[in-house]
Order: structure tokens, then C-alpha cells, then sequence
């Protein structure tokens, strides 16, 4: 503020010297004057002087001014023709200024020329400081860039002399022409020298006029920025000067003339009495005040102002007071609002369930809220000041004391504790409890606090382990589908497979690409395997990306070793920072920034890494990371799949392959939608404390589990499926739709119309697998609440129809699953027609018509 107050009154001294100069530069006219031979001449250019400081004291535009210039010294030297051009100190080129009678070709022809030893007369006197003085333009070497021009125009003759400030730096040049070959008289030249010198009180006034301006400007709107106004109080007449900003903070109009009344007309009624005070002691006793009161604003509203001023003596016996005010109302609202928000987060504090303790350095309890009284049975004043080690089963309180040590010394203010271990706590009955916690720490200066906020998690843990174990259950399954799929042939084109896979990651997981690496046995290094990026598959045959994508040792890349050593993904947050890869370039002008490196493991062993890349800086929520896990797993079992695929040469074994597939898809996989659902159901009745109804659950799953693992091995043996051994179709139907529903939200319709007869064995297991796979669309994707079955036995056909009112889907669109193709080949193969009708928002409607050979058509028909 100090700076401020010192700028402004140095830019009124600074105006003061400015006022000087015209009355000097007067005075040396008078003198020189004096000396002029001719008294009709000395007239004019007494005449002309005295118009041109006016002009500049009146603050006439500097072309106006310069013109004038030109046009005196014209009128003063018959035949002449003047000129002004302007140096830019940056870029040192000659601007044209003023030349009121060149043509204006010319003007322009020499108008940015650059200043040099040899730059005509004006680029020259430029150059050098000093006048130049060319007699005939013709010959003279200065001219040789400029000659054509200025001969062109008839120019002969050029005397140019640099115009001068007071510290001797060229301002620009003043130039005159002769259409003739001619020097300057003596006469001549003492005109040129008063010209110049004017023309440099011109500039340097305009100059310095403008840096005021410039000044002033970022004066006030600093003070506008910063709420800060300033003041000048003379105390012998009470005149007051504000400026702008402190006619804004007091709300006054800027044409109000400033009083102490008014300032005391805005001081709260409160603080006007000492206010009043201060202000007398500091004229009594000629010192300077800072102190803090309040407005009060016609409106009503409240302002927070902070004054502060100094003494300044100025003529004898005169004191003026120069000070500031600043608007400081939001920073007492900020204040407030502190002490708002620390009452608030103490009144949090104790209300908490969770328990919150605080210990200082030597681990001695200072804070115990009442969350902590609840979870661990002890009294506030039981434990403040006692160790913390009362709170700790005795074989954990060693190991926590070295903890809070090693993270006092850490740079971390802040972690998760039971990082390697789990944490348990001690309650005063002496029952242990697990418990999460996280602890904290803050630094006062001369000591340490640490706080500690747990929860105890007990009801947790039971809940998650009754919950493992039905997990551990549906895995194992899972690895029973592993284990057929291992024996399955895959597709002749295994490359189709690896892109469906790799596109199906990218696209589940909101990817831009993705890459695959694979452990070679022999050799032990990882060698680049395929990519999909640029919505294509490229393969290690690809020589582009080879040359980019080598083998590589696991130790050289990053985060490799530690992937293959834990098993665990890695994330790359932002490789335009992190540890150089050979393919970084490559990738980076993908425009990819995140990469998310995730094992593909094989009986628990990583045998390769898949690194999935994003455009954008990610982080990744734990269902994320297992997502990504499986689906990494997946590509690496079609991996696997396509090298069994490549050494399978018979068609009947593809073929086999191709029904163990649909029958797999059609059991397992349909099947653990079923289990997922009840899983699901049974996690969600647990975190509600229904433990009857999550029983429920986890025993339809576990049915649902076991009976798709028998169909599955029945599949693979080719045998009819179990379900149509002692029923009907229809009977089988009915079972499995009223199976599948069974716990949740969808309700279930199944009608028969016609006269139930026998089918051909594979007629029956096609349309109870498609029903199957319809159902699991629907409980997986849908969304339904109603889904209707009616199968109808006519003279001459059987219709299926399949219908739910869910959110339906684009039939005509692109879909990566195996549903509606094995839907249509199973049709197909039994001589029939499928129709689908869906759309958005619309529900589903599936309709297989299959028309009856001859021999099973009835007698009506």
C-alpha cells in the first residue's frame, strides 16, 4: 500500500517537471532570438513557436503537433519539404510521423525503413546520433538503397538530424528536402536545431503523459481489484482527496466533494466514538493510525474496513495525513465462517458413530469422542491421558507404537493402517474386535498429534464371509467352465476370435486399445503378441509394429516386474510422466495417457500382461480392476483356444466343437446368470440384515450352480438334456421359466394352446435351449417385469413365441454375443424361421415358427 501511495505522488512531481520544461525552452528561444540577423523571420518563428507550446500545453495530438513542426520550418525555407519520422526502440525502424507536402508514394516508400551506417540521411542521423547532411542524393553512397526513390520523385537534397531526449536517445529524426543539390546556410541549420528541439519536448511530454496515464490506470484498478481506496487529509483545512475506489467502498457519488462529515456519516454508530478517538490522537500527537471499524450503509449492510495512514509534513507547520482504506468485509466473513465451520466440525466430532482418537507424541490419549466411548466401552475421563496402548491387544501394541514412529518421520500426513495386517482393537470388557482405521497427523510446531478414526467392522466380516463362501462356490464352478472350454476346438480363423475379444475389452471398459504380451517359455522373454487399436487387430506380423514392439526382459519395463511378481494389476496414471517403454512414442501419439497393465494368468501363474490405454488420466474402482482382471483372463483362454484351434484340422471335430459350444453357452453360461442374479440378491438382502432371505438365495444359487455343471457334463457327453428325460417340452418349459424367475422381480407367464404331441428328440432340446437363452437376455439386459412364454401346437406348424416388456434393443444392430447366432443356427437346423421385434424402450418379442414334416402333421391339417 505503501508502494502505492509513494507511485502517486511521485507521478504529481513528475507532471510538475513537466510544466517546467515549455517556461525553460521559452526562455532559450528569447535568448536565441536575441541573435537572429533577420526581424521579419525571427517573427514568424517566434510566432510559430510560441503556437506549437500551446499546442502542447493544451495536449493537441502529437500528429497535429508534428505537422505543425513541418509546416513552420516550410514556411520559414522557401522550396522546402520537411519530414518527422519516429524510431520504434524494438524494432528499430523508422515510422513516419508527420510530412504534411511529400507525396504519398514516398511517404510510404520509406516509412518502416530499418536504421543503419548506411540508411539513407534519416536511417543514418538515426544510427549515428548526430546529424547527416546529403547535398546531392544522386551521388552520395548513403543513398544507394533509397536513391531510385527519391530521385523518382525529385528529391536531390536530404539533411536529416536525429531529434533527442534529455538522456540523449534518439526519438525519431527531422528531415528536409530540396529538389535541388544544396547544403544548409547557417541560418538554416539554427532553425533545423530549434525545430528538433521543440519536436523533443513534444515527444517526451506525449511520453511521459502517456506512462502517467499507464500508471494511473493500473493504480485504479489495482485498488479496484484489491478493495483498497486512498485518501490525502490536509488537518489545517480539512480538505479531504479520495480516490475512485474509496468514493466505491464509502458509497459516495464521485462528484460528492469529500468531508470528515461524510465519513462520519457512514461510521456504525458503535465505532464512530473510538474511531473519533484514534483520529485525534494521531493529529495530537502527529503519528500514524491502523485500525479496524465498521459502515454502516444506507442499505443496512454492514462493511469490515481497515484504515491505516502516516503523517507527512509539508509547509511549515502543515501536516497532511496519506493513507488507505481497504474493504476487508469478506475476509471477516471468512473468518466467521472458520469459527461457523470449527463449531460445526466439533459438534460433528462428537456425535460421530465412528470412533475418533487423538494422541500426542509420546502416544498419550488427548481426544476420545463419544463414537469411541460407544465402540470401545470406556468413559471420556477414563482414558484421556493414558496411554494408548490400553485401547490394544497386547501382542499388537510393539508393533503399532513402531508404526506411529516410522510415519512420524514419514513425508505421508495421512494412510491406511492394517495395510499388511488387520487391525483389531481392545474394549474395556477385554474383547478383541476387527476394525478399520485410518490415521493422520498434524503438526503444531513444537509437537505432534496424531488422530486415529475407526469403525468396527465386525458385523462386516461375518456378512462378507458367509458371502465368500458362496463365491468360493460359483468359482469353482467358473473353473469347471474353464476347464470344458480347454477342451474345445475353436473357430479356423483364430485372429476373428482375438479381435472379438480385445474389442469387447476395449469397449466394455471405455478404452481406446489395448495390447497384448505373452511369456515365452523358452527364453523367458515377453514378446508383443497383438493390438487392437485404430478398430483393428495387428499382430506381431505386422512390420510397423514390430519394429516398435520387440521381446523384452520383464525387468526393463515398467510396471512388469511387479505384475508378474504379485499378479496383480498396475496402473500407469500418466506416461507423458512416468518411466520411458520403447513403444511410448508410438502409443503417446495415439494420444494416449492412462494405461492399465493387467496379469492374464494360467492355473494362478502369469503367463502374459494385457495393457489397456486411455485418452484420458483415469483411476479405477475396485469392480473396475476385477472386471478388467476377467476379462484379461478370458483373452488369455481364447488365446490358449486358438493354438488348440490351429492344431484341429477335422471338420468333425470343429463341428463338435461348434454343439458343445451352443450347449456350454446354453448351460453354464445361461446358468450363472442365474447364479450372478442370486448372488446378488443374497449380497444385497445382507447388507440389509436379512439373513433369511439371503439364505434363500444362496441355496437357489447353489441348486442353479450344481444343475448347470450336470448339464454341462452332459453336453460334453452328448446326452439329452436332464430336464426332458422324464418331461415333455412343455412340462420342461414350464419348470425352467418358473425355475430361472424364482427370487426375483420378473413375473413369469407360460401358456399352451393346441394338443401337446410328441416332437423329434432335437427339436425338443433346441427350443428348450432357446428359451433358456431368451430368459437369460432377459434377467441379464432387459430389465423386464413381465416376461410371457406361449408355445402353440397348429395342424401344420409349432409356434414359439418369447415376449417381455423390457427395454428391448436393435435387432438390426452390431451384437458380440453368442445368443442370437445360436438361436438362428438352431432354427435353421430344423428347417424353420426366427423373427425378432424390438426396439428401444419397447420390449422384446422372439417368434420361431417350425413347420412339421408330413409325418407329424394331424389329421385337421
Amino acid at each position: 500500500m505503501k508502494a502505492s501511495l509513494d507511485e502517486t505522488a511521485d507521478a504529481a512531481g513528475y507532471i510538475k517537471s513537466l510544466r517546467r520544461e515549455p517556461e525553460q525552452c521559452q526562455r532559450e528561444l528569447d535568448e536565441y532570438r536575441k541573435r537572429r540577423e533577420d526581424p521579419a523571420q525571427a517573427e514568424a518563428l517566434l510566432a510559430g513557436e510560441n503556437r506549437i507550446l500551446e499546442m502542447i500545453a493544451k495536449g493537441d495530438s502529437l500528429s497535429t503537433i508534428l505537422t505543425e513542426l513541418c509546416r513552420l520550418f516550410e514556411q520559414l525555407c522557401a522550396g522546402s519539404f520537411s519530414s518527422i519520422l519516429l524510431l520504434d526502440p524494438d524494432t528499430r525502424q523508422l515510422r513516419h510521423g508527420a510530412a504534411p507536402s511529400l507525396p504519398q508514394k514516398y511517404i510510404e516508400a520509406i516509412d518502416g525503413g530499418v536504421i543503419g551506417p548506411a540508411a539513407g540521411s534519416c536511417g543514418t542521423a538515426a544510427h549515428r546520433g548526430k546529424p547527416v547532411i546529403v547535398s546531392d542524393v544522386a551521388t552520395d553512397p548513403l543513398w544507394a538503397d533509397y536513391r531510385d526513390v527519391a530521385l523518382a520523385h525529385g528529391f536531390r537534397a536530404c539533411w536529416s538530424t536525429p531529434i533527442l531526449s534529455a538522456e540523449n536517445k534518439v526519438l525519431g529524426t527531422f528531415a528536409i528536402y530540396y529538389r535541388e543539390p544544396r547544403s544548409p546556410a547557417l541560418q538554416q541549420q539554427a532553425v533545423i536545431d530549434q525545430i528538433t528541439h521543440l519536436a523533443s519536448i513534444a515527444l517526451e511530454r506525449k511520453r511521459a503523459e502517456e506512462t502517467l496515464r499507464r500508471s494511473e490506470a493500473y493504480l485504479t484498478e489495482a485498488q479496484r481489484l484489491s478493495l483498497t481506496g486512498s485518501f490525502g487529509w490536509l488537518v489545517s483545512s480539512g480538505d479531504l482527496v479520495w480516490s475512485d475506489e474509496t468514493f466505491c467502498i464509502l458509497g459516495y457519488d464521485r462528484m460528492t466533494k469529500p468531508t470528515l462529515e461524510l465519513v462520519f456519516k457512514r461510521i456504525h454508530p458503535e465505532d464512530a466514538g473510538i474511531v473519533r478517538q484514534t483520529i485525534e490522537r494521531a493529529t495530537r500527537e502527529k503519528t500514524s493510525f491502523d485500525f479496524e471499524h465498521r459502515l454502516l450503509m444506507p442499505d443496512g449492510t454492514v462493511k469490515h474496513l481497515h484504515v491505516v495512514a502516516h503523517p507527512a509534513q509539508t509547509d511549515p507547520g502543515e501536516m497532511e495525513f496519506v493513507g488507505a482504506v481497504m474493504d476487508i468485509t469478506e475476509q471477516k466473513k471468512s473468518q466467521d465462517a472458520l469459527r461457523t465451520a470449527k463449531a460445526r466440525f466439533e459438534g460433528i466430532l462428537e456425535i460421530a458413530e465412528d470412533a475418533i482418537i487423538s494422541v500426542d507424541s509420546s502416544q498419550h490419549i488427548v481426544l476420545f469422542n463419544q463414537g469411541a466411548e460407544k465402540v470401545f466401552g470406556y468413559a471420556q475421563a477414563e482414558v484421556i491421558g493414558k496411554p494408548l496402548d490400553i485401547l490394544l491387544p497386547q501382542r499388537f501394541a510393539h508393533a503399532h507404537s513402531g508404526h506411529i514412529k516410522e510415519f512420524a518421520g514419514s513425508s505421508d500426513v495421512a494412510r491406511t493402517m492394517g495395510q499388511r495386517r488387520e487391525v483389531f482393537g481392545l474394549r474395556k470388557d477385554r474383547s478383541e474386535f476387527p476394525a478399520e482405521a485410518s490415521i493422520s497427523k498434524l503438526d503444531l510446531g513444537d509437537e505432534l498429534v496424531f488422530t486415529v478414526i475407526l469403525r468396527d467392522i465386525t458385523e462386516r466380516k461375518r456378512a462378507a464371509e458367509a458371502l465368500h463362501a458362496s463365491e468360493k462356490f460359483a468359482r469353482g464352478q467358473a473353473e469347471a467352465l474353464k476347464r470344458t472350454l480347454d477342451e474345445l476346438a475353436m473357430e479356423s480363423s483364430p485372429d476373428r476370435i482375438v479381435e472379438h475379444v480385445l474389442r469387447t475389452m476395449t469397449t466394455q471398459l471405455d478404452a481406446h486399445s489395448c495390447s497384448v504380451w505373452l511369456r515365452d517359455e523358452a527364453s523367458g522373454l515377453v514378446a508383443f503378441e497383438a493390438a487392437f487399436e485404430s478398430d483393428r487387430l495387428a499382430t506381431r506380423s505386422d512390420a510397423a509394429i514390430a519394429a516398435i514392439s520387440p521381446s523384452q526382459k520383464i525387468e526393463d519395463v515398467w510396471p512388469w516386474p511387479e505384475v508378474f511378481r504379485t499378479g496383480k494389476p498396475h496402473v500407469l496414471p500418466d506416461i507423458r510422466e512416468g518411466p520411458l517403454f520403447p513403444w511410448r512414442e508410438h502409443v503417446l501419439s495415439l494420444g494416449v495417457i492412462t494405461i492399465l497393465v493387467v496379469p492374464m494368468l494360467v492355473a494362478g501363474r502369469v503367463e502374459g500382461v494385457i495393457g489397456i490405454r486411455f485418452t484420458r488420466k483415469r483411476t479405477f474402482r475396485a469392480e473396475e480392476m476385477e472386471l478388467a482382471q476377467a476379462l484379461a483372463n478370458q483373452a488369455m483362454l481364447t488365446m490358449q483356444l486358438t493354438r488348440l484351434s490351429a492344431q484341429s484340422r477335422e471338420s468333425a471335430v470343429i463341428a463338435e466343437r461348434n454343439r458343445l459350444a451352443r450347449d456350454i453357452h446354453d448351460t453354464l453360461a445361461q446358468g450363472f446368470t442365474g447364479v450372478i442374479v442370486q448372488l446378488e440378491a443374497a449380497a444385497d438382502a445382507t447388507s440389509k440384515g436379512l439373513a433369511k432371505e439371503a439364505e434363500e438365495h444362496l441355496t437357489r444359487a447353489g441348486d442353479l450352480a450344481r444343475e448347470s455343471l450336470r448339464e454341462a457334463r452332459r453336453s460334453v457327453r452328448a446326452l439329452r438334456p436332464r430336464a426332458l428325460e422324464d418331461k415333455d417340452l412343455c412340462e420342461a418349459l414350464e419348470n425352467l421359466v418358473r425355475t430361472m424367475t424364482a427370487g426375483t422381480t420378473v413375473k413369469a407367464e407360460f401358456i399352451v394352446r393346441g394338443d401337446i404331441r410328441p416332437l423329434p428328440p432335437e427339436w425338443d432340446e433346441n427350443l428348450l435351449r432357446i428359451g433358456q437363452e431368451v430368459l437369460t437376455n432377459v434377467l441379464r439386459h432387459a430389465r423386464a417385469s413381465h416376461f410371457k412364454t406361449q408355445i402353440t401346437f397348429a395342424p401344420d406348424e409349432i409356434r414359439l413365441e418369447l415376449r417381455d416388456n423390457g427395454r428391448g434393443f436393435d435387432p438390426a444392430g452390431k451384437h458380440d454375443g453368442f445368443g442370437l447366432l445360436g438361436m438362428g443356427e438352431r432354427v435353421e437346423g430344423m428347417g424353420g424361421r426366427l423373427a425378432t421385434q424390438s426396439a428401444a424402450g419397447t420390449g422384446t418379442a422372439i417368434l420361431i415358427v417350425l413347420p412339421l414334416p408330413e409325418m407329424l402333421q394331424t389329421s385337421d391339417s
